[in-house]
């Protein structure tokens, strides 16, 4: 089977890093491509490429580049990534006569005339990473149960230890370390993060605790304002986008996800193979992954109360701590395995282009 993959994204992240897992494994056994837009994501992919300019939706230059590709690589399925990837791999499936998968990371409400364009007609199926997914969107009357598969994240661990093992000079920044990551905007639910964090810090008293936050994006200096207004400027650590997270990560006690929506976060699956116990949001597919209590807890969006209380719990109690923490690492290695993810993610692809 040959594919195109679709990856219109300025920037590194969690849907880059499925594209790329997904990309790589399935050409193992497959012919597989990239279109993408900046080379911060293509120069990643070892795979055959084309770097085009994705302006819009309706960009015809970038349309047109793309059917003379399909045609001359014999593409048989598309997949995009990216919102705007949806509409634009749409029209060069119709144009070519092939198959258009596109794949849905987060929670999506469907009502107006753009989503029935996307998801209904441009198309042939969708893949999504968590239940909660799919079920907002057959929701809509607009889909078959059969149009939408859930595969789950896979995770590439002998790439993620090799990553933590990378030499590099490396100290833990507080004894009790709290790190989350992610694109720093509102729907990642940082502001919740950083007034939990200091109702923590009120609760317990702690003068060893300290809040690490990995990432960039458009809200950042909006964050750092909410943190010096809160007096925490040496109790928050700002690392900016780090090429190799992970021995940062695998220096953490506490990962925290706070985001309003989700799908299954790479980061937090990430995190919970690194041993850190995991404080999450109930947003999306987190529910899928947690037992609350069992290998990690759950609290509602925007409580930073619960968020609080929870933190000090995992403060006080070492030995909860830790069987959080081996709990999850087991959970990430039982059910989302890159194995798994890549015979899942086939299995459709082949039943979409089949029909």
């Amino acid at each position: 089977m040959n594919v195109l993959f679709l990856n219109s994204a300025k920037s590194w992240g969690g849907n880059e890093k499925w594209t790329y897992l997904a990309a790589e494994t399935l050409s193992e056994d497959n012919r597989v491509y990239l279109a993408y837009r900046k080379e911060a994501v293509g120069s990643r992919f070892a795979i055959g490429k084309i770097r085009l300019p994705f302006l819009n939706e309706l960009d015809l230059f970038t349309i047109l580049r793309l059917v003379l590709f399909v045609r001359k690589k014999e593409i048989e399925l598309l997949v995009p990534t990216k919102r705007k990837d949806y509409v634009v791999a749409g029209w060069v499936a119709k144009l070519c006569g092939i198959k258009n998968v596109l794949r849905l990371g987060i929670v999506r409400q469907m009502p107006g005339w753009y989503n029935y364009l996307v998801y209904h007609k441009l198309a042939d199926g969708i893949i999504v990473n968590a239940r909660p997914i799919k079920e907002v969107l057959l929701r809509s009357r607009l889909l078959s149960e059969q149009k939408i598969r859930v595969v789950y994240n896979g995770l590439d661990v002998d790439s993620l230890e090799a990553a933590r093992n990378a030499p590099q000079k490396v100290s833990k920044p507080f004894p009790f370390l709290i790190v989350s990551v992610g694109n720093i905007t509102i729907r990642k639910g940082f502001e919740n993060l950083i007034h939990g964090f200091a109702d923590f810090l009120s609760l317990s008293g702690a003068k060893d605790a300290g809040l690490m936050i990995i990432g960039e994006g458009e809200d950042l200096l909006w964050l750092k304002e909410k943190v010096a207004a809160l007096g925490l400027e040496s109790r928050v650590v700002f690392t900016g986008f780090l090429e190799n997270p992970y021995p940062y990560l695998a220096m953490g006690d506490v990962f925290v996800l706070t985001s309003e929506n989700e799908g299954i976060s790479n980061a937090l699956l990430e995190a919970m193979y690194l041993k850190n116990a995991v404080i999450t949001s109930r947003a999306g597919g987190t529910e899928e992954i947690i037992q609350h209590g069992e290998n990690g807890f759950l609290v509602k969006t925007n409580e930073r109360t619960a968020l609080a209380n929870r933190l000090l719990d995992l403060y006080r109690d070492e030995a909860l701590r830790l069987r959080l923490a081996e709990n999850g690492r087991q959970t990430v290695i039982r059910e989302f395995s890159l194995t798994r993810m890549k015979e899942d993610l086939l299995a459709f692809c082949r039943e979409i282009v089949s029909n």
